[in-house]
């Protein structure tokens, strides 16, 4: 592990706070969460109090400090409601699993704390601080600006193999050739996976479609359709087989939407979620029934990708059903051993709904669903105004279909974004939100090489 990592996961926490000095709260909190997301490493450090400091923590961290010290105000008027009952049961639902396990205050602390690090802060920020369609205008803005700064990175890695993380960190993320597809690379840059990175080109590339559906025409000096093509393309390129086919699905679905004025679409697929894991924990649904139709459209290799991820859902189900309450805890303990050899039965663990009912039983299942739909159900009035060319309506309703594209992602990956906690706070909130104006001001997302040294001398008087 190089120095570097120590300078970017230590240094990342001042810098962010150093981003709210000189910059409006939204826009401060959106670069700290884009640039931490994109290029700090995947690593885990050893800090005292802070269990697993990694990137998440780091850039949860360090939005939450940065809006106590310049913004504690707006944070102390937040009140919960019923709205947020979901995300509090789901806050100390790790810590219920370790005290019923017995596994001590002590890990419940740490497991509590933890959760707060992760899913709540985030949340509750988006609660705060993203609370009508101006504001999700400026959310979806960023997250399409993401996209467009991670496209030359992409491409290089797609020519040259998957090496920015090793050069630049001296950490290897996962094995090469797992990145090999379709007789190229698959981009990982800075992030845990392929996958990982496909599914935000994906995310980019939907809101940049469904906002120039909305009404809104450029971003900057590029038509909202050239943004869409270049992400689009270079969506293809990263290979991510299961990002592209949840793209084209949610693409399928807004302009449905759009078409027929209808959200009976979009209610569909959010009930696909609980459907599957109903009809998988009943045993209505057999391995059988997805695999062979999947050898027949992607081929064998895919095939027994997803029948070894089905047979992970079989074994893990089995075991965790010994504790459906609240589960096993945490430090594996829900994973299946064999008798004999007394190893795991499983290699790993890859869905995120699998992981949640095997530590925290089906309390802790429900409890991140509800967190997760909720916010889409509470957002279906601003479907039918986006389908109208309003770009605030539009900005909170494609938030939304990412939001409910990572939930069914939860269904096969564990791959966790800030992003989407912040969003599901965020949705929350809008559920009784006003329309806003129909533009976006692009200047206040001037480079920041360019922004903060000139703020940094207003504020120093030169």
């Amino acid at each position: 592990m190089s120095f570097t990592v120590y300078v970017a996961m230590f240094g990342f926490v001042p810098l962010t706070v150093g981003l709210f000095a000189v910059l409006p709260v939204r826009r401060a909190i959106l670069a700290a969460l884009v640039l931490g997301w994109l290029f700090l490493p995947m690593a885990k450090l050893e800090v005292s109090g802070i269990p697993d400091y990694d990137k998440i923590v780091a850039t949860n961290l360090g939005i939450v400090l940065g809006c106590l010290f310049f913004h504690w105000r707006e944070l102390a008027n937040w009140r919960p409601s019923l709205w947020d009952a979901p995300m509090l049961l789901w806050l100390i639902s790790p810590s219920l699993s370790s005290i019923t396990n017995d596994l001590g205050l002590y890990d419940a602390a740490s497991m509590g704390v933890r959760q707060t690090l992760v899913w709540f802060l985030p949340y509750v920020i988006g609660r705060t601080f993203f609370r009508d369609g101006e504001a999700f205008k400026e959310l979806a803005t960023a997250v399409v600006l993401g996209g467009l700064i991670y496209i030359p990175f992409c491409l290089f890695e797609v020519r040259m193999s998957p090496q920015l993380h090793k050069w630049v960190y001296g950490i290897e993320v996962n094995q090469f050739m797992r990145n090999i597809r379709f007789g190229g690379f698959r981009p990982v840059v800075f992030m845990d996976s392929g996958l990982m990175v496909g599914m935000w080109m994906a995310n980019a590339t939907i809101i940049a479609f469904w906002i120039r559906l909305s009404g809104e025409r450029v971003l900057g000096r590029f038509s909202y359709w050239s943004v869409f093509a270049a992400l689009l393309g270079c969506t293809i390129l990263c290979k991510a087989l299961y990002a592209i086919l949840l793209m084209i699905a949610a693409i399928a679905l807004l302009t449905a939407i759009r078409y027929t004025k209808s959200i009976l679409p979009l209610a569909l697929l959010a009930a696909c979620v609980p459907g599957y894991i109903l009809a998988r924990s009943s045993g209505m649904l057999e391995s059988e029934t997805l695999t062979e139709p999947a050898a027949e459209m992607f081929g064998a290799d895919r095939a027994q990708s997803l029948g070894a991820r089905l047979y992970q859902e079989e074994t893990m189900l089995s075991h965790a059903m010994r504790r459906p309450l609240f589960g096993w805890g945490g430090w594996r303990r829900g994973w299946p051993m064999d008798p004999e050899t007394g190893k795991p039965k499983v290699r790993g663990v890859d869905g995120m709904w699998l992981i949640v009912v095997s530590e925290c039983g089906l309390y802790g299942l429900v409890a991140l669903f509800a967190t997760l739909l909720l916010p889409v159900i509470a957002t279906f009035p601003h479907f039918r105004v986006a389908a109208a060319n309003d770009p605030a309506a539009g900005a909170i309703s494609v938030m939304s279909v990412c939001l409910l594209l990572f939930t069914l992602d939860c269904l096969l990956n564990g791959m966790f974004n800030p992003l989407y906690a912040m969003a599901a706070g965020g949705l929350t909130s809008t559920r009784n939100a006003s329309q806003t104006p129909r533009t976006v001001d692009l200047k206040a997302w001037e480079p920041l090489v360019w922004t903060v040294p000139r703020n940094l001398r207003r504020i120093n008087g030169n």
